[in-house]
């Protein structure tokens, strides 16, 4: 087995490793655990409420969620962006409306490409409550937002100490939310899922419209 053992270690040591490196543990956890498979399609079915639109995916390992939606949305393009070298290069999407992009750097350094709809999956759990604040600020690229993850309703200091995963957010809905608002966007679906985080906490689904 390669995948890091031990997850406290990772998250203490979270704030000082570097983009690359961090990439490179990435590259070589995928090895172990290839299957991230973990999102609710109807969210974003329902965001992408006419043929021909445009989707922006943060973290989208293998393109399994493009694959199950570009056929049935009639998406015009689906580009993913992640960081894990060996997902990129391993696709399960083969549709022609279909891309990818291996950041370079952290998603909010980078100038992510604008579309109709933004897509984000079991990602934010995954970074501080400042980088979300980073990259919220690329959001107004955007018509609506689908954003799905394992975080409890309301915090500021969560610690997902002794937890069995890379979740490092310290916020709660409540926050995120706030955070979103400030780049003109309401809540227009709050949706539950049946994919619980390591610790329990439940997953969740928002939708963002401007």
């Amino acid at each position: 087995m390669t995948a890091i053992p031990d997850w406290n270690r990772w998250r203490a040591e979270y704030d000082t490793t570097t983009f690359h490196a961090q990439q490179d543990e990435w590259d070589k956890v995928a090895r172990d655990y290839p299957n991230q498979t973990f999102w609710t399609p109807e969210p974003v079915l329902a965001a992408l409420d006419r043929p021909g639109m445009t989707v922006t995916e943060l973290g989208g390992w293998r393109g399994e969620l493009a694959d199950h939606t570009i056929p049935i949305a009639h998406v015009k393009d689906w580009l993913n962006y992640d960081l894990c070298p060996w997902a990129i290069r391993h696709p399960l999407c083969t549709h022609p409306a279909y891309d990818t992009i291996l950041l370079t750097d952290w998603p909010w350094n980078e100038h992510l490409a604008p579309g109709d709809v933004f897509v984000a999956t079991h990602v934010i759990e995954h970074m501080r409550g400042h980088q979300l604040e980073q990259l919220a600020a690329q959001f107004p690229k955007w018509q609506r937002l689908v954003i799905e993850a394992p975080i409890v309703p309301d915090a500021t200091d969560y610690t997902w100490t002794d937890t069995d995963c890379t979740h490092i957010l310290e916020l709660g809905w409540d926050q995120v939310e706030q955070i979103i608002a400030t780049h003109g966007f309401t809540v227009t679906a709050r949706l539950p899922s049946q994919i619980p985080a390591p610790d329990g906490t439940p997953t969740q689904t928002r939708v963002f419209a401007r």
